[in-house]
């Protein structure tokens, strides 16, 4: 059994490695790091929010 909720993502189409553009990585949990295209700006913003985090651009 689980601890608690599951957390519930909307799913997204997978992305070509090219077109990812922006991180976000999670210091208090390292796998929950996630990757993000330019066109999902908002959702990594909104993430990093939630994760205390911030969008890292990727070079």
């Amino acid at each position: 059994m689980s601890d608690g909720p599951a957390e519930r993502r909307r799913p997204r189409p997978a992305a070509a490695l090219g077109e990812l553009t922006l991180l976000v990585r999670v210091s208090a949990d390292p796998a929950a790091v996630r990757a993000f295209t330019e066109s999902e700006r908002d959702e990594a913003e909104q993430y990093a929010r939630e994760h205390d985090s911030v969008v890292e651009p990727l070079l």
